[in-house]
């Protein structure tokens, strides 16, 4: 493991911060600019106090302060409105000076326009300005006039998403970025764009070989590859493991030029000429190899500066990735709020992915465990895929409403809404709608899977992928751990924002990693340790090879086919090891499959038999 990468798996720095209990009056402080400054009234009131954002002023409005190489991330903690602050400098900024500006915010949307995020950010800007100063682009306008956009650009502020920033880092739209200074991005920007074939894509490039002039070569390639990725798969050191990969050889240079003349032909395949694009973005700047594919990265994204680029991110005291690149430097701020009044539970569960999908009766046995107050109103945090189905729990435990089988959303979560909400990560960063609610309960740890760790890694590193390198997962657990503890703390800030009321913040996990770093983010918060006993529903593990191969069997045996070689039925299941294959067999063997269906596979021998007396042939 390399020192670079030591340094950014294992430095975890957390900043000992003086805490402000309350929100208090303005200090005395110089102002950034000799104009007057707007009324932030409203601001005062409902947000922290203006001199907890100081250094992020001085540096919006200070341009000795503008670095043109890299971002300025300030951290200043969630729920105190530093985006409402953001905005009304920004008015301020532009209406002060000739300064243009780029907002970049997460998300477009909100629960009743598919624009309305974006249209609230323009609003505020332009509330704080007295004119219009700010305007908005999604993707969907571009395919309305380009007079429209045109007239938007002529504004000195243009609000967009990070979806549309990460395109602008692609290289598309760079008329947006055009004579701007400055850049605020609100939240994290990921742009990491993964980059995958698998075996299955490779499959279909074989199938639709034909398409194509040098259909033999295709053909070729493809069956290269595949039975490179069956190499790799048979390989029990790689179950573990992510190696990188490198295709410098000439062979490879040369599926790169047979995929470009490939991808000049017109295809009515949209499936087919992505595979065929992956491919040769992943010959040309190598990958990883994970679970019978290859990934990497989009190489044609990287980050585009102005001449002053700031981050509001709260999870940057511990985000790793800022660690890594010289492209960021983090300004720590202090923590504003006290917790003392508040109270974190950590339920000691397995809420992983694959733990929940064996504990049917878990979101019930949290809802009898729990004791929520009607008046109460709670936000319970899960993902995506069990949210209608907590909703309908939900329902059939606070109303009388039955619970429908189809688990749409029922007319009864109404009224349940109006003391209790279920939302998932993904869909919570940056997000206001809960902030008067009370409570927060995580149902769900947000892990991601392993290769997204390591094209993190990669992607922030900004090197060449090397050849050869080997990452386990215990290289990344501070990594994993800290993006982790971050969508866990973003989701129990979407609740009680101001820090007026007392909180239980419920925790289900067994990561006490995660939890320390979650403890650190609510200075003087009372903790409770707790377990709870959920009942576990036992899977029966499947075969699937074996089960593929008695039904390759019994569809030859049913077209009166005689006999088949057993290099053919190893080929059909695609298992590149001869001793996995002879595992196969000795289990059907076992079980009885054979002998009940009156098929002879002698030990030795290369031939399987689909009638007894044809065993005479053998020998």
């Amino acid at each position: 493991m390399s020192t670079n990468r030591k340094d950014f798996v294992n430095n975890m720095q957390l900043h000992h911060n003086k805490l402000i209990t309350s929100p208090q009056a303005d200090e005395d402080i110089k102002p950034a600019t000799n104009h007057d400054q707007l009324s932030t009234d409203t601001l005062q009131k409902t947000c922290a106090s203006e001199s907890y954002f100081h250094q992020l002023k001085e540096h919006i409005f200070n341009q000795s302060l503008w670095d043109s190489n890299r971002f300025h991330v300030f951290n200043h903690e969630a729920g105190t409105g530093k985006t409402r602050w953001t905005l009304a400098y920004i008015a301020e900024l532009v209406m002060t000076t000739d300064a243009r500006v780029v907002f970049v915010q997460k998300f477009a949307k909100d629960a009743d326009d598919e624009c309305g995020a974006l249209k609230q950010t323009v609003q505020e800007i332009n509330s704080h300005s007295k004119k219009e100063v700010a305007g908005f682009i999604n993707s969907k306008m571009h395919k309305k006039s380009f007079k429209e956009i045109d007239e938007i650009l002529k504004l000195p502020v243009l609000v967009i998403t990070h979806k549309m920033y990460q395109q602008i880092c692609r290289g598309l739209h760079s008329n947006y970025m055009k004579d701007r200074d400055v850049l605020i991005i609100d939240e994290f920007p990921h742009l990491v764009e993964r980059v995958s074939i698998s075996r299955k894509d490779i499959g279909d490039i074989w199938i639709n070989a034909d398409m194509f002039e040098q259909s033999n070569k295709i053909l070729s390639m493809a069956d290269d590859l595949r039975l490179f990725l069956l190499s790799l798969k048979e390989d029990s050191f790689y179950k573990t493991t992510i190696p990188t990969i490198r295709f410098d050889d000439e062979k490879f240079n040369g599926y790169q030029t047979l995929l470009k003349q490939c991808l000049q032909v017109k295809l009515n395949n949209p499936h087919l000429k992505s595979s065929l694009e992956n491919l040769l973005h992943i010959l040309k700047h190598g990958c990883i190899y994970y679970q019978t594919g290859f990934h990497t990265f989009n190489h044609d994204i990287e980050f585009k500066l102005l001449k002053n680029n700031i981050i509001l991110d709260a999870n940057a005291e511990f985000e790793k990735r800022y660690e890594l690149s010289p492209l960021f430097h983090v300004v720590p701020q202090n923590k504003y709020y006290d917790y003392a009044n508040s109270t974190l539970y950590s339920f000691n569960e397995n809420t992983s992915k694959s733990a929940l999908s064996k504990k049917n009766q878990f979101f019930q046995t949290v809802l009898d465990r729990l004791d929520l107050a009607d008046d109460e109103k709670t936000l319970f945090v899960t993902d995506k895929e069990r949210k209608g189905e907590y909703e309908s729990q939900l329902v059939g435990e606070f109303s009388e409403e039955p619970v429908q089988v189809n688990q749409q959303l029922l007319s009864g979560f109404a009224e349940v809404k109006s003391y209790s909400s279920v939302d998932y990560f993904g869909n919570l960063i940056g997000v206001n709608a809960y902030k008067d609610y009370q409570h927060a309960i995580i149902l769900k740890t947000p892990y991601f899977d392993f290769p997204s760790y390591v094209l993190d890694y990669l992607f922030y590193r900004k090197e060449e992928i090397k050849d050869a390198e080997l990452f386990s997962a215990n290289d990344f657990d501070d990594v994993r751990n800290a993006i982790v503890a971050g969508e866990i703390y973003q989701a129990l800030k979407r609740v009680n924002r101001n820090n007026a009321l007392s909180s239980k913040f419920i925790v289900f996990m067994n990561n006490k990693e995660v939890m320390q770093l979650l403890l650190s983010q609510f200075p003087n918060i009372q903790f409770v340790e707790d377990e709870i006993h959920v009942r576990r529903v036992k899977k029966h593990r499947v075969n699937t090879n074996k089960e593929k191969a008695k039904a390759i069997l019994m569809q030859m045996k049913n077209e009166g086919k005689a006999k088949v070689r057993k290099k053919e039925l190893r080929d059909k299941l695609e298992i590149a090891s001869p001793g996995n294959f002879k595992k196969i067999l000795n289990e059907l063997e076992r079980e009885g499959f054979f002998k009940a269906n009156k098929i002879n596979c002698p030990d030795r021998g290369q031939v399987i038999y689909f009638a007894g007396e044809l065993l005479q042939q053998s020998s």
